[in-house]
C-alpha cells in the first residue's frame, strides 16, 4: 500500500507542485474517497485539482473531525482548511503504519562496494556497504622452520591478517648441547633435584630422563617427562627417593621428534649422595685445670654450590653457666643462654666447607673450671636453609637430654651416639690426678687405662684389590674412608697413598681426631693406586708410627677416564670387510671425503659389509662396555658382557650373522658388525660411519666422526650416447674427440645397441645416431661388450663421458666398458645421481671401386670416381681413379661426364697428373665385327669359338698359342687365376659379355668385349682382382667387385687394371695397328 501511495504522491507533485502548500480549502472542500484494499480513507484534495481525474465519489463527506470509532488509530482530519487525511467513521479496520527504528541486513560482500536491504518496519530500501578496497595478500611470511616437515599448522602473517594452512620445513636430528643437574653431590635423600637438557633443537616434541642408581642396576630407573621451558631448554624433576642411596645416580637424555625417537644428548649427567656430616674428638679426655689439650673439628657440606658451615659447641654436663666463660673457655666463646641451659660455640674455630670439600680444624684450648665437658658440632643449613641437627647433641634425650631430636641427623656416622658426633673432656682440679703416659682418662683417677697401641681401623671405601680395583666414576678425587675407632686408646689415623705400578708413596697425611672417618686424593686417570690407614695413640707422645697400630690392608683404586675412538688417520681403527672378511681398503671418493660404497666389486656384490670397530679406553679395553656404529638412519650396538648382546635399528639394515668381539689387547677392544643393506635401505647418500663407546662407569665417548665414509646405493647408472661416422678422419677416430664431431647418417645403419654382460641391457636407440638406457641402467661394478647387430662400419672407438657432479665430464678412453673398478673410474659412483655418456665412432664401410695403374680410363658415356675418402686419408699420393704404374705414367681419364662418388671434393682423378676432360674422346668402335673382319677374314690371324666358352676351355685349345688371338661368338667366363708365360701374348675380342668369376684373382692379356665387362661380387673372397693388360667394353665396365670383408673396401681397390705395355711387342705385327694407342676404354 505504502508503495503505490508514493507512486501516486510523484505524480500528484509533478502536476500539481505548483498550487502544494499554498492554497487554503474549506472544510466542505474535502472530497474524495479511495479504496486501499483494508478499508476505505478519504483524502482532502487541493483546490485546482480535478478529482474526477485521481479520486473516487467522497462518501461521506469529511467534516473535521474524525469518528470515535477510529479512536485506536493514527488519523488526521480536515482542519481549517488544511489538506488532511482522516478515516471514515464506517472502517476503521485499515491502520495507518507507524514506522521503528531502521535497521539493516548482512552486506553482499566483505569489501569492494556490495548491498543491503534496510527497513523500518513499513517501507525496505537498498542501501550501499563495504566500500572500502579488498586487502589482496599478495606475500606471506616465509613459512616456519619449527615444524616437522609435511606437518601442518595454521599460518599467520599475510598482509591482510588471514590464516592458512601451510607445512613445515624442519628435518632435522634431534640435537642439544649439553645438560646441567642441580647438584653433581648432594645431602638430599628426600625431596627433588631437578636435570636440564640444554640447546634441544626446535623439532624436539618430547623429550625424557631415564635415572637409575648404579647400586642394584637398573632396578630403580624411572623415565621422566621433561617439561620445555623454552629457548631450547627442558627440565625433569627428580624424585631423590626413589633412587638407591649410597651410589652414582645416572641420568640421560633422550629426545623425540619429527618422526624419530630416542635420539640420545650427550654428554650423560647424573649425582652422587652424600650427606652432610660432621665429627668431633679431642686428643685427651682428662685433663688439669689449665691444661692445653686438642679438639679435632671436622665437616663435609657435601653441596655442589655454595657453602656451609661446621659450628664447634661445649657445655657442662649439666648445662649450667661457666662462670667468666669468655676467660675460663680459651680461645673465646659466645654464650647461648637457653636457661636453665647454658651452651657455648667457639665461634673462632666455625669453618666453612664449599663446593663438596671437607674441612678440619684442630685447635688447642684450655678450660679453667672443673668439671665435665661436652663438645659436639653441627652444621648450621640443609639446602633448604633448615638446621641440620648432629644426634651428638647431649640436649637430645637419647644423649640424656630433655629434648626430643626425633629428626635430628647422624652427622658422624654412629647413630643416637656419643662416640662420634661428640666428645667428652674431664677438668680435674689443681692437685688431683693430671693424665700422663700410661694414665687414665677417667676423671679424678690415674691408671693405665689409655696405655696401649689402638687397634687398626676397619676401612671403608674404597675396598678394590690389585686384580680388581674399585673405579672410582668421573672425577679425579678419591674420598678415602674408614670406620672411627671407639677403643679409647686411638687418638688419630695415618693414611698413605701408593701408585701400585712402583710402589711409591703419593702421599702420607695424618688425621687429628678420634672421630676422624676419612681423607681425599687427588690423583689422575689411567693410574691404579692403593691405600692404607692406622690408628696412632698419642695421648702421652707426640706423633710416632711406632705407637700405631697394625697398617690395615692394601685397598686398589683408580679414576676412571673416559673412553674414546681414535678417528686419524681415517680407516686406521674403522674397517670395511666383505662377506669373506677381506678388508676393503679406502679411496678417495672425489668429495674431500676418504670412504667406499657398496657397488665395489670387492664387496662382493651380496650387499654386506663387515664394519670393524677397535674402541680405546685408557684404563684398560677390558673397562669398555658398549660399542656403537651409526650411519645415516643405521645405529648398531653391541653389549659387551657374557653373551656380547647387539641390537640395530634403521630400515632396510639387519646383521648378517653375530657381531664378532675380540679379546681385550691392552687399552682397547675391537668388534666387527656384519651388516647387510637391503633395497629398501632409507639413505643413498654418501653418510659418514660415527663410533660411540661407554665403560663400565657409564662414561660415554659420544658420537665421533670416524673420517670414513660409506654410499650405500642401488648401482644403476643411467646411459644416453651418440654415434658418429669417422670416415672423414684421417687415420680414423682417436679417443677423445678425433672421429667425434659428425654425427652417423642413416648409411651406417645404426639400428640397435645391447650392452652384453651376465644381464644384457637392451638400449633405446632413436635413429640415427643417439641411444640411451631408459629403464635398462647400466650395473656399477659390470663390465660389458657391445653388440650393435648389423651395422655398416668398422674401426670402432669408444669414449666414456661421467655425467655425474663429481666426474664432472671426465672423460676415458678403452676398449671395454668396465662399469667399475678401474683406474680412474670411468663413472665415478659418489656422484649425486652417478650417470654416463658412452659415444661410439666407426669407419663407414665404403662401396667397391677401382683403380688403373699406368693408363687411362676414356668412356663414350660416363665415369664415376669411386676411390673412397679413406683411402686419400690413408695414402693421399695414390688415392685416384688413374695412378702411375712402374715406367708408365697415369693417362687421361675422360667422358662426357665424370661424376665424384668418393666423398672427397678435392680428391685428384688422376695422379699425380690430374689429367681428365669431360668429352667423347672415342671416335672409333674397335667391335667383334672390326676386329672379325680385319685381322681373321682378311689375314686369317687367330682361333674362333662359337657359343659361349671359358677362358680356360680356350687357353686348354692348343690352336690359341699361334697367334693368341681368340674369338668368342657368344660370352666369356673367367672362372680360374690366368697368367702369361715371358714373351706370351693373348687377346680375347668377345661378341658378348665377359663376365670374371668372383674367385678369380689374377688375369693377363687383352680383352675386348662388344658387352660388358663384369666382375662378380665378392662374398667370400678377400682378395683383389688383378688384370694386367687392357680392358675394352663397348657397353660399359661393371668393376663393382669388392671384399667379402667389407671393410677392405676403405683401404684397397677391389679392381686393379695394371697397363701391361709389353703385349704391345709381344703380340702379332699385324695386330699392332690400332691397337698400340689403347689403354683402358669403355663405350
Amino acid at each position: 500500500m505504502r508503495k503505490g501511495f508514493l507512486y501516486l504522491s510523484f505524480l500528484f507533485l509533478f502536476f500539481c507542485g505548483l498550487f502544494l502548500g499554498v492554497v487554503k480549502t474549506q472544510a466542505t472542500d474535502c472530497q474524495g474517497t479511495i479504496y486501499c484494499g483494508h478499508g476505505i480513507y478519504t483524502v482532502c484534495i487541493p483546490e485546482g485539482c480535478n478529482p474526477a481525474d485521481y479520486w473516487c465519489t467522497c462518501e461521506p463527506e469529511c467534516v473535521g473531525e474524525a469518528s470515535t470509532a477510529c479512536s485506536n488509530y493514527n488519523y488526521d482530519w480536515c482542519n481549517d482548511g488544511a489538506c488532511s487525511v482522516c478515516a471514515s467513521a464506517g472502517s476503521c479496520s485499515w491502520p495507518v503504519c507507524d514506522p521503528v527504528a531502521t535497521t539493516c541486513g548482512e552486506c553482499s560482500v566483505s569489501c569492494g562496494g556490495g548491498t543491503r536491504t534496510c527497513t523500518d518496519g513499513c517501507t525496505s530500501w537498498p542501501q550501499t556497504c563495504n566500500t572500502q578496497a579488498c586487502c589482496v595478500n599478495t606475500s606471506w611470511a616465509p613459512a616456519t622452520n619449527t615444524v616437522c616437515t609435511d606437518q601442518p599448522f595454521t599460518q599467520t602473517g599475510s598482509p591482510c591478517g588471514d590464516t592458512r594452512t601451510a607445512y613445515g620445513t624442519l628435518d632435522i636430528p634431534q640435537t642439544c648441547t649439553g645438560t646441567s643437574i642441580e647438584f653433581v653431590e648432594t645431602p638430599q635423600n628426600t625431596g627433588t633435584i631437578w636435570v636440564r637438557a640444554l640447546g634441544v633443537g626446535v623439532s624436539a616434541t618430547r623429550v625424557r630422563f631415564p635415572t637409575w642408581s648404579t647400586v642394584g642396576g637398573q632396578d630403580d630407573i624411572v623415565w621422566y617427562e621433561g617439561v620445555n621451558l623454552g629457548g631450547g631448554t627442558w627440565q625433569a624433576t627428580i624424585n631423590a627417593a626413589t633412587h638407591a642411596q649410597g651410589g652414582f645416580v645416572n641420568v640421560n637424555v633422550y629426545m623425540d621428534g619429527c618422526g624419530t625417537v630416542n635420539n640420545q644428548c650427550f654428554p650423560n649427567t647424573g649425582y652422587t649422595y652424600a650427606p652432610k656430616q660432621c665429627s668431633v674428638s679431642s686428643n685427651m679426655s682428662v685433663v688439669g685445670i689449665g691444661q692445653t689439650f686438642r679438639v679435632t673439628t671436622t665437616g663435609n657440606a657435601h653441596i655442589n654450590a655454595g657453602g656451609d658451615t661446621t659450628r664447634l659447641w661445649v657445655s657442662r654436663n649439666n648445662f649450667t653457666a661457666i662462670s667468666n666463660y669468655a676467660t675460663v673457655l680459651s680461645p673465646g666463646t659466645t654464650m647461648y643462654d637457653y636457661n636453665p641451659l647454658y651452651i657455648y660455640n667457639y665461634g673462632s674455630l666455625n669453618r666453612t666447607s664449599t663446593n663438596a670439600a671437607s674441612t678440619s680444624v684442630t685447635a688447642s684450648m684450655s678450660i679453667g673450671s672443673t668439671g665435665n665437658y661436652n663438645f659436639w658440632c653441627d652444621l648450621n643449613a640443609d639446602l633448604n636453609g633448615n638446621l641440620v641437627k648432629c644426634s651428638g647433641n647431649p640436649l637430645c634425650d637419647f644423649n640424656g637430654g630433655a629434648s626430643s631430636c626425633a629428626d635430628w641427623k647422624n652427622c658422624s656416622g654412629t647413630a643416637n651416639s656419643t662416640g662420634g658426633d661428640n666428645a667428652f673432656v674431664c677438668v680435674n682440679p689443681a692437685g688431683a690426678c693430671v693424665p700422663a703416659c700410661g694414665q687414665a682418662s677417667t676423671c679424678g683417677t690415674c691408671s693405665s687405662a689409655d696405655n696401649g697401641t689402638p687397634p687398626t681401623p676397619v676401612q671403608v671405601y674404597p675396598l678394590g684389590t690389585s686384580t680388581n680395583p674399585t673405579i672410582i666414576p668421573h672425577l679425579n678425587t678419591a674420598s678415602l674412608r674408614w670406620t672411627a675407632n671407639t677403643d679409647g686408646l686411638t687418638d688419630g689415623y695415618h693414611y698413605r697413598i701408593f701408585n701400585a705400578a712402583n710402589n711409591a708413596i703419593l702421599a702420607g697425611t695424618t688425621v687429628v681426631g678420634i672421630g676422624s672417618t676419612g681423607g681425599t686424593f687427588v690423583g689422575v686417570g689411567g693410574t691404579v693406586y692403593y691405600w692404607n690407614v692406622y690408628a696412632y695413640n698419642n695421648t702421652c707422645l707426640a706423633y710416632n708410627p711406632s705407637v700405631g697400630s697394625p697398617i690395615s690392608p692394601n685397598r686398589y683404586f683408580r679414576f676412571n677416564a673416559s673412553p674414546t675412538f681414535v678417528n686419524s688417520p681415517p680407516g686406521a681403527n674403522l674397517t670395511l670387510a666383505n662377506s669373506d672378511h677381506t678388508l676393503v681398503r679406502i679411496e678417495n671418493t672425489g668429495t674431500g671425503y676418504s670412504g667406499n660404497q657398496i657397488c665395489d666389486s670387492r664387496f662382493l656384490g651380496n650387499r654386506i659389509v663387515g664394519i670393524g670397530v677397535t674402541a680405546t679406553d685408557p684404563d684398560g679395553g677390558g673397562d669398555i662396555r658398549t660399542i656403537s656404529i651409526n650411519m645415516g638412519v643405521m645405529t648398531a650396538t653391541v653389549n659387551l658382557g657374557a653373551t656380547n648382546s647387539s641390537t640395530i635399528s634403521g630400515t632396510g639394515v639387519g646383521y648378517f650373522g653375530p657381531v664378532t668381539v675380540s679379546a681385550v689387547s691392552g687399552t682397547t677392544r675391537s668388534v666387527v658388525f656384519p651388516i647387510i643393506f637391503y633395497d629398501n635401505y632409507a639413505s643413498t647418500a654418501l653418510n659418514q660411519l660415527r663410533v660411540g663407546v661407554t665403560d663400565i662407569a657409564n662414561a660415554s665417548s659420544g658420537w665421533i666422526n670416524s673420517n670414513r665414509y660409506l654410499k650405500v646405493w642401488n648401482c644403476q647408472v643411467p646411459v644416453v650416447g651418440t654415434v658418429y661416422d669417422s670416415t672423414s678422419s684421417l687415420g680414423g677416430a682417436v679417443c677423445p674427440n678425433t672421429g667425434f664431431n659428425v654425427t652417423a647418417p642413416a648409411e651406417l645403419g645404426f639400428t640397435s645397441l645391447t650392452y652384453t654382460s651376465s644381464v644384457n641391457k637392451v638400449m633405446t636407440v632413436t635413429q640415427p645416431a643417439t641411444y640411451s638406457s631408459g629403464a635398462n641402467s647400466l650395473i656399477w661394478g659390470s663390465t660389458y661388450l657391445r653388440d650393435f647387430g648389423e651395422i655398416n662400419g668398422t674401426n670402432q672407438v669408444m669414449r666414456a663421458i661421467d655425467l655425474g657432479n663429481i666426474g664432472l665430464g671426465a672423460t676415458t678412453c678403452y676398449t671395454t666398458l668396465n662399469v667399475g673398478r678401474t683406474n680412474p673410474y670411468i663413472v665415478t659412483p659418489y656422484s649425486t645421481t652417478p650417470s654416463l655418456r658412452v659415444d661410439f665412432s666407426f669407419l663407414r664401410n665404403q662401396e667397391p671401386w677401382f683403380q688403373v695403374a699406368g693408363a687411362g680410363i676414356k668412356s663414350g658415356v660416363s665415369i664415376t670416381d669411386n676411390v673412397p675418402i679413406t683411402y686419400y686419408l690413408n695414402s693421399p699420393a695414390l688415392a685416384a681413379m688413374s695412378i702411375n704404374y712402374g715406367e708408365s705414367n697415369n693417362g687421361l681419364v675422360a667422358a662426357p661426364a665424370i661424376d665424384n662418388n668418393s666423398g672427397c671434393s678435392d680428391c685428384s682423378i688422376g695422379l699425380p697428373k690430374n689429367m681428365n676432360r669431360e668429352s667423347n674422346l672415342i671416335n672409333d668402335s674397335y667391335d667383334y665385327e672390326y676386329f672379325y673382319q680385319e685381322y681373321f677374314s682378311k689375314l686369317g690371324v687367330g682361333v674362333t669359338f662359337n657359343g659361349n666358352q671359358t677362358l680356360q676351355t680356350i687357353l686348354s685349345n692348343s690352336n690359341v698359342g699361334g697367334t693368341g688371338l681368340v674369338f668368342v661368338n657368344g660370352n666369356l667366363t673367367v672362372g680360374a687365376d690366368q697368367s702369361l708365360t715371358l714373351g706370351g701374348f693373348l687377346m680375347v675380342v668377345v661378341n658378348g659379355n665377359i663376365t670374371v668369376a668372383q674367385n678369380v684373382n689374377t688375369m693377363t692379356g687383352i680383352f675386348v668385349a662388344d658387352g660388358s665387362f663384369i666382375t662378380s661380387l665378392a662374398t667370400s673372397n678377400n682378395t683383389q682382382l688383378v688384370i694386367n693388360g687392357l680392358v675394352s667394353a663397348n657397353s660399359g665396365a661393371t668393376l663393382n667387385r669388392g671384399f667379402a670383408t667389407v671393410s677392405n673396401n676403405n683401404l684397397n681397390p677391389g679392381v686393379l687394371i695394371r697397363y701391361k705395355g709389353d703385349l704391345l711387342f709381344t703380340m702379332p705385327p699385324r695386330l699392332s695397328r690400332g691397337i698400340s694407342e689403347w689403354k683402358v676404354t669403355a663405350n
